[in-house]
């Protein structure tokens, strides 16, 4: 009988998470300001509802709804609300010395419904293993548990694991994503333009039922392509595509909800190329299929549906 030789594939763990600092979900009041820190850890931080002012040593901007932002190790940073703004904010901290995480750095990422659901998967096992957080001027740490099944503390890790380099590679570029074509790269890294890329996204809004095509968008905004790639990417995370894609199912979704029009209707007036394509891109970005979501609605974000039992708990 012959003998089989069974080779066995080594795979490679590019990202770890060492520890979880601070991890929580809190509403936060109008007065709110965290009075600035830095620290050698990196800390996430995504607005589920409204919107808050962030500082750091660099710059000073708005981090809106369904967006996130992560602070490298070592960076100042200050998180302060808006007069008449009451947002929803989750923050999550922890030490990875992975050199990916470097594309995440610096930039406001409009965070894909998908990885919504990953984070609300975070903050659910997060809820389970930690009873609250205390923050005082001496120390911040997390009360865990008494009691809890023993595999969640990996699941948690495995899930913010997961979370990380889905973000890293939707917001990695690669070689084949932009053309030679370096003077329009260098200029977009230098001065990237906050107006081009509203003005993309005005665009995209006021035309999500015509056949868009890159050259268009660029005509209309007197930019080359290069360029437009480079900085937009650069500003949302996610390519011109990814995010008219993006608004096309969310668009798709109010038309389930609020019209009569049939699942067939609806992704040939948001211009998709075929049924199957917009039934896997619907499933890609909200975790189900058009026909699912029609049967089961959700009226409310996942974080906020998770979290709507138990809250989050600070201490002081």
């Amino acid at each position: 009988m012959d003998t089989k030789l069974f080779y066995k594939q080594e795979l490679h763990k590019i990202l770890e998470i060492d520890n979880v600092i601070s991890l929580f979900y809190s509403d936060l009041n109008q007065k709110f300001d965290s009075k600035g820190e830095s620290h050698d850890f990196w800390e996430l931080v995504y607005i589920d509802r409204g919107k808050i002012e962030i500082d750091t040593e660099e710059k000073n901007f708005t981090l809106e709804k369904n967006c996130i932002y992560f602070h490298k190790p070592n960076e100042y940073h200050r998180h302060k609300t808006i007069s008449g703004n009451i947002p929803s904010m989750c923050v999550v901290s922890f030490k990875c010395d992975s050199p990916l995480l470097g594309a995440l750095a610096d930039k406001i990422i409009v965070l894909p419904e998908y990885c919504q659901n990953i984070l609300s998967q975070v903050l659910k096992y997060g809820s389970i293993i930690f009873t609250s957080i205390v923050d005082t001027k001496e120390r911040l740490y997390l009360v865990k548990n008494e009691k809890y099944p023993f595999f969640l503390e990996q699941m948690l890790i495995n899930y913010l694991e997961i979370f990380l380099l889905e973000l890293v590679n939707i917001n990695t570029m690669t070689y084949s994503d932009i053309s030679d074509d370096k003077k329009s790269v260098e200029q977009s890294h230098a001065n990237p333009s906050n107006e081009l890329v509203l003005s993309a996204k005005v665009y995209l809004l006021n035309n999500l039922f015509t056949n868009i095509r890159i050259p268009d968008i660029c005509e209309a905004l007197n930019c080359s392509k290069t360029l437009l790639h480079v900085t937009f990417k650069r500003q949302t995370g996610l390519t011109i595509i990814q995010y008219l894609t993006s608004l096309r199912i969310e668009k798709a979704k109010e038309l389930i909800r609020t019209s009569n029009l049939n699942i067939t209707q609806i992704a040939d007036q948001l211009r998709f190329c075929n049924i199957n394509y917009f039934s896997n891109s619907f499933k890609k970005y909200t975790g189900m299929y058009p026909s699912e979501y029609t049967k089961s609605i959700k009226s409310k974000d996942c974080i906020r549906y998770l979290y709507s039992e138990r809250g989050s708990q600070i201490e002081e």
